[in-house]
């Protein structure tokens, strides 16, 4: 192509949007035109010249929210400090694009760079695969978006994540992503961007699915998934630079087995399983001790393998949830709301779940139980269809799963029980230094479903997004784990307000604020304890 009709383009000549446009610019009749576009850029025809002006430099942002308008546009806003009211940066979907019980919050892509991801259901003669039983894997493309200045948010690349075929649609697909880390290869700093994580099925098997993203390659970490079993979830957490964290779950089908080529042998469904990796997620391990799971392991597993029982054992197994939060190179701290069944004269088999705290032992690659926070039983006079206890425990008080590294130990942002309405109980912060001994803290004077996510914005410091109604969307901050908050900024006083959603009891817009950037340079991911996340920090003594 000839080139020459872009004398004064700066950069690359012919390429972007300010060229594509000047190009269709010369397929116009007149012999002056001028086009300001998306990216800032302006293009212009004088004559038989075409020109292109690039986009201003912008403003590099620290600090990024996103959340819903009035119009139902997901906008993004921003501070380069966190302090009076955050900037408008602009749109990156509209509401209508995701599910209203799932959050719109941007996330740190790692290098300086903001992320979000946008899923979509598959569609025609792509909606599903077919799994080793020939039942319909459902198809959800979830595309990974990336933004240096979070106005333009451009794609990465796009997973094929699946919902595996259980008899029903009770349960939705789970995408989750991890933190990015930077880690020290060879002769150089490499990062390891935010993970997205989820199941995938090939060849009719299913599969855990973990995304090893290096920006310039991506990879699939290899995970060992049980064979002819319906694997339903994964999730990945950081727990060092190059360590990583996995929960793997498994459902029993709850369709007839009479006629399948593949009957599925329910007694070698594991329900809820460990997995460790030491080089970013490209290869993991089976964590093969787990007494955490003692109630799961001698309620739920021995469930007979009657079809009926599968319902049973299918909602336990969505009502696990866990956090965790590293607290040195050989131990991380969990929480976990691990389900359990129990057969009452009212309800027979009801679902309830105990809240517990366990050390992750990285070395001897067990999960222990060091205390019980909270037995949630489903109450009297319920049916195993309420989800009523298990529920409680899983999406009340565990509600955002707040759980961050900070000087010193693990922080996490609880819900616990005591309002009539689970999504009512106000957050309260526990810190603990070792997994056995529990700092808590004073309740927050706010309802649950109106305070999001915490987070270190550095060693000392910790901040929460909250909804008032007299402020908006606004950011808090504590200096002492959480004992006492002050306000800090406004994230948007504009925004719709929030809407109280069934099986969600923390904020679901402006959810998080996401440091990025520290001064010029691309932020720590965990500024707490920034070892976690970066190879030239040196982790705590055990």
């Amino acid at each position: 192509m000839d080139y020459s009709k872009f004398p004064f383009q700066r950069g690359a000549a012919g390429a972007g949007v300010g060229a594509r446009q000047a190009r269709f610019l010369d397929t116009l009749g007149s012999p002056a035109l001028k086009r300001k576009n998306l990216d800032g850029s302006v293009s212009r025809k004088v004559g038989d010249r075409l020109y292109v002006d690039p986009a201003p430099p912008q403003d590099l942002d620290a600090y990024l929210s996103s959340g819903t308008m009035m119009d139902g546009e997901v906008r993004v806003v921003a501070s380069r400090d966190a302090r009076g009211t955050f900037r408008d940066r602009g749109s990156v979907m509209h509401r209508s694009e995701i599910t209203e019980w799932t959050s719109a919050a941007i996330r740190y892509y790692g290098n300086g760079k903001s992320s979000n991801s946008k899923m979509v259901w598959a569609k025609g003669d792509d909606a599903n695969v077919a799994d080793f039983n020939g039942q319909p894997a459902y198809v959800l493309d979830v595309t990974q978006y990336q933004s240096q200045n979070g106005t333009v948010y451009n794609p990465v690349y796009t997973i094929k994540a699946m919902r595996a075929y259980v008899g029903t649609e009770r349960y939705t697909t789970q995408i989750g992503w991890s933190q990015p880390t930077l880690v020290r290869l060879s002769d150089r700093n490499q990062w390891i961007y935010s993970a997205l994580n989820g199941v995938n099925c090939i060849n009719g098997q299913y599969g855990f699915l973990y995304v090893v993203d290096f920006g310039s390659a991506r990879y699939l970490g290899n995970i060992k998934t049980v064979e002819y079993q319906l694997a339903t979830s994964f999730a990945g957490n950081v727990i060092s630079p190059l360590g990583r964290f996995g929960v793997g779950q498994y459902m029993r089908p709850e369709y007839s087995q009479s006629s399948v080529p593949h009957p599925i042998d329910v007694s070698k469904c594991p329900g809820i399983e460990f997995h460790l990796s030491a080089d970013g997620g490209l290869n993991w391990e089976l964590v093969e001790s787990a007494p955490i799971l003692k109630e799961f392991v001698d309620t739920v597993l021995p469930l007979p393998s009657q079809t009926w029982y599968a319902t049973t054992f299918n909602i336990a197994v969505n009502w696990f949830s866990s956090m965790t939060v590293p607290l040195n190179a050989q131990q991380a701290v969990v929480l976990m709301a691990v389900p359990y069944v129990t057969d009452t004269a009212e309800v027979r088999l009801a679902v309830n779940a105990k809240i517990k705290m366990g050390v992750v032992d990285l070395v001897a690659r067990t999960v222990v139980e060091t205390v019980v926070l909270e037995d949630s039983v489903t109450p009297s006079g319920g049916t195993v269809s309420d989800w009523a206890g298990a529920e409680a425990a899983a999406v009340g008080y565990m509600a955002g799963w707040g759980g961050i590294p900070i000087k010193g130990g693990a922080l996490f942002v609880v819900r616990p029980f005591g309002a009539e309405d689970y999504r009512d109980n106000p957050p309260r912060c526990l810190f603990t230094t070792d997994g056995v001994n529990i700092q808590w803290q004073s309740s927050m004077p706010w309802p649950g479903w109106c305070v999001g996510v915490p987070a270190a914005i550095s060693k000392d410091t910790i901040v929460i997004p909250v909804y008032e109604d007299d402020r908006g969307y606004v950011l808090y901050q504590s200096d002492d784990l959480g004992e006492s908050w002050k306000f800090r900024a406004t994230l948007s006083a504009n925004a719709r307000p929030p809407v109280k959603v069934e099986s969600r009891a923390y904020l679901l817009e402006f959810s998080t604020v996401e440091k990025i950037r520290d001064g010029e340079a691309p932020a720590n991911a965990t500024p707490g304890a920034p070892w976690v996340s970066d190879t030239r920090f040196a982790p705590p003594n055990v």
